[in-house]
């Protein structure tokens, strides 16, 4: 599975030099059906790691709030069985 960007919309948004960057939810779309705390890491892992997205992450301080696929899947609000293990993870 693919997951992470390396759109260069990230590292032209670092190059602005933004006091904050707000990340809106979604931070990853991976599609997590179970409560496996291995994955969600495996997913940020992924995320993170892509160059584009390292240089804005490393530079630039992040407000962010939380979307339906950070809990696992769409429309996953706080009833999906993976919810306490993203949370978990996340932190």
């Amino acid at each position: 599975m693919r997951t992470g960007s390396d759109a260069e919309v990230y590292r032209k948004i670092a190059e602005q030099k933004v006091d904050l960057f707000f990340l809106l939810g979604d931070f990853f779309t991976g599609g997590i059906r179970e409560p496996d705390p291995d994955l969600y890491l495996e997913r940020y892992i992924a995320q993170i790691s892509t160059e584009e997205q390292q240089v804005l992450y490393e530079s630039t301080p992040i407000a962010y709030m939380w979307g339906d696929y950070d809990y696992g899947t769409e429309k996953g609000v706080g009833n999906v069985p993976t919810r306490d293990t993203a949370t978990k993870v996340y932190k």
